[in-house]
């Protein structure tokens, strides 16, 4: 039982992992489309965009992991066996009570790890970086632009900044970290991994704040829906005089959910 489940894991973490870089790739190919090439952008159905963004999402992973699971498990390289395991099987006549893995994760340093982990995490980071670039410089351009060709001042050079600053932990630049962990002592590499892991584990915090608290578009569509709310709530509390809140504006819960939802496409 522990052996299957800890098969299980590994397998899962090491999809859930290569499919979390790979949206991550999506996104900042998604970001470089609609800043840099906006017409053609505009242009794309996003049915037909979508379906390219959920084979590289979702399926690319699948054949990386199936792969590297087919040919790592049969050659005990997927996953590293415990010594004491192959000790005692070898001399036992029945199965001892003794996990096979003691590690529920692949065997680093292999040719398996480097090429289904490492590989595929470091050319998202690359890719995105250099969208990331791209994408402040095209923004900066067009503030400067927005000023007729005027040299960029303090403000200008401050939004480019936040913008950099935005874009990269939106798109898993905080992912560079982990690959400096390994490369110090214990103590270094020990605070290096909880920084690490307390940073990523933050990403849907800024992920949230980024595409639902700051985005204006959204807040623009979720006022009629507060507005609506604050209607119901004073007709509840002054049920005598319904008439005092006859020109609040009312709007279908729905449509403004759809609305909402189509900023995400």
């Amino acid at each position: 039982m522990h052996q299957t489940s800890c098969i299980m894991f590994t397998v899962t973490n090491h999809y859930c992992l290569l499919s979390l870089g790979m949206w991550f790739l999506v996104e900042g190919i998604r970001l470089m489309m609609a800043t840099s090439f906006p017409y053609t952008f505009q242009s794309q159905e996003p049915d037909e965009r979508l379906k390219v963004f959920i084979v590289m999402g979702w399926i690319i992973p699948v054949f990386i992991v199936g792969s590297a699971a087919g040919v790592g498990f049969p050659l005990d390289i997927y996953m590293k066996p415990q010594p004491l395991y192959g000790e005692c099987h070898k001399y036992a006549s029945q199965s001892l009570p003794i996990p096979k893995y003691d590690r529920c994760w692949l065997v680093p340093g292999t040719l398996i790890f480097n090429s289904t982990v490492v590989a595929p995490l470091a050319f998202v980071l690359f890719i995105n970086l250099i969208i990331i670039v791209k994408t402040t410089h095209v923004i900066f351009n067009s503030r400067r632009m927005r000023n007729r060709g005027e040299n960029p001042g303090t403000e200008d050079a401050l939004r480019s900044a936040k913008s950099f600053v935005l874009f990269f932990l939106m798109l898993g630049g905080t992912w560079i970290l982990a690959f400096f962990t390994g490369t110090g002592n214990d103590i270094s590499n020990t605070v290096l991994m909880y920084f690490h892991s307390l940073v990523n584990g933050l990403q849907g915090i800024v992920v949230f704040l980024l595409y639902c608290i700051m985005d204006d578009i959204i807040r623009q569509k979720l006022v009629p829906c507060t507005s609506e709310f604050k209607s119901r709530s004073g007709q509840q509390h002054n049920p005598i005089h319904p008439e005092a809140n006859s020109g609040a504006e009312v709007v279908i819960p729905k449509r403004i959910v759809r609305n909402v939802m189509k900023q995400f496409e």
